[in-house]
C-alpha cells in the first residue's frame, strides 16, 4: 500500500488531522487530571503537605506507623512527584476535584 513508503513525518502529520469523538467522561477524567496537576505544581500549596494529606487518607491498608515510615522514605528519595502522579491517576474526577476542594476549602 502506498501508507507503507510515505516517510514517517508524514504518517504523523496525517494521523494528527484525524480526530475521533471522545465520550464525555473521558474528557472529563483528562481535564480533572491536568487541572488537578497544574493545581500541584502551582505550589499554593508545598509538595510536603500534598504527600502527607495523599498517605494519611489513601493509604487505608496501613498502620500509622507505616504510613510515617512511607512519608519519609518518599520524601527522603525526591520521588513525591512520582507518587502523587501515580495516586491522581487511580482517582476519577470527582475525586480530583475533591481533592483540590479540601485544600483550598476547609471545612
Amino acid at each position: 500500500m502506498i501508507w507503507d513508503k510515505l516517510p514517517d513525518c508524514i504518517l504523523d502529520k496525517i494521523y494528527s488531522k484525524i480526530i475521533y469523538k471522545q465520550c464525555n467522561e473521558l474528557l472529563d477524567d483528562i481535564r480533572s487530571y491536568v487541572f488537578i496537576m497544574n493545581f500541584i505544581k502551582s505550589g499554593y500549596i508545598s509538595i510536603n503537605n500534598i504527600t502527607s494529606y495523599i498517605i494519611f487518607n489513601y493509604e487505608n491498608k496501613l498502620n500509622y506507623e507505616e504510613k510515617l515510615n512511607k512519608y519519609h522514605i518518599l520524601k527522603f528519595n525526591n520521588v513525591q512527584s512520582n507518587y502523587i502522579k501515580f495516586r491522581m491517576l487511580k482517582l476519577n474526577s470527582y475525586g480530583r476535584y475533591k481533592f483540590v476542594k479540601n485544600f483550598l476549602f476547609v471545612e
